[in-house]
C-alpha cells in the first residue's frame, strides 16, 4: 500500500493546510452550506460510487460484489445526504429528493434489498464481514469513519465553537476523502487474503 498512501498522504496534507490557510485568511464562505467544501465532498462521493460501478465483475466473486454493492450504496447515501438542489432552479421533484424528507424515503427504498439479503443469508455476511475486517481498505473505511463521526460532534453542537461549520466540513471532507481511498484500494485478492475462500461461494440471493 506505500505506493497509493504516500502520494495520497502528501496530498491530503498540502489540501488541508491550503484550506485551513485560506479560512484563516478571511475565506469563511469555504464552509458555508452549498460552498466549495460540500461541493467537494459531492464530488468525492459520486467518485466513489464511480468507482464501484468501474470495478464491478461478474468474475469477482459473490463476496467482493457483495463488499462492493454495501460500499456503492453508503456513496449513493452519504451523496444524497450532501447533496442540495434548491437554489438550483431544477425540476421540483428532483429537488424533492434532496430533501430531507425525499432523501430519507429513496435511502431506504435503495438499502431494502442489501437488508433482504442480509436477513436470508446472516452467516454468510457476518463470515465474510469477519474476514473483510483484516483487510487493509477495511481500516481506510474505519477511518473515513472516525473523521465522519468527529465531523458530526461539531454538526450536533456537542463541541462550541465560532468555527462550527467549517470544522464540520472540513473534517467530512478528509471522512469522504478516505473513503474514496478506501474503494480504490478494494480489490478481491486484497479483501480476501486473509481467508481460505476466495469469495466465490454463493450466498442464497445475490
Amino acid at each position: 500500500m506505500p505506493h497509493l498512501i504516500s502520494p495520497f498522504f502528501l496530498f491530503w496534507l498540502s489540501i488541508n493546510l491550503l484550506i485551513a490557510g485560506a479560512y484563516g485568511l478571511g475565506y469563511t464562505q469555504l464552509g458555508q452550506e452549498n460552498g466549495p467544501l460540500e461541493n467537494a465532498q459531492v464530488a468525492l462521493l459520486f467518485s466513489a460510487f464511480l468507482v464501484a460501478l468501474i470495478k464491478w465483475r461478474d468474475d469477482l466473486g459473490r463476496r467482493f460484489q457483495f463488499l462492493l454493492w454495501g460500499a456503492g450504496l453508503l456513496a449513493v447515501s452519504f451523496f444524497l445526504r450532501e447533496l442540495d438542489l434548491r437554489r438550483t432552479g431544477l425540476s421540483d421533484w428532483l429537488i424533492f429528493f434532496t430533501s430531507e424528507q425525499g432523501r430519507t424515503w429513496l435511502t431506504i427504498a435503495l438499502w431494502l434489498p442489501m437488508f433482504y439479503v442480509i436477513g436470508r443469508n446472516i452467516r454468510w455476511v457476518l463470515d465474510t464481514a469477519l474476514c473483510y475486517a483484516r483487510s487493509e481498505s477495511f481500516w481506510l473505511y474505519i477511518v473515513a469513519a472516525v473523521w465522519l463521526v468527529a465531523g458530526a460532534f461539531f454538526d450536533k453542537g456537542l463541541i462550541a465553537t465560532d468555527h462550527k461549520y467549517f470544522m464540520e466540513e472540513i473534517l467530512e471532507l478528509n471522512g469522504y476523502a478516505f473513503f474514496l481511498l478506501a474503494m480504490l484500494r478494494m480489490q478481491p485478492a486484497e479483501a480476501f487474503s486473509h481467508c481460505q475462500q476466495a469469495g466465490n461461494d454463493h450466498p442464497a440471493i445475490l
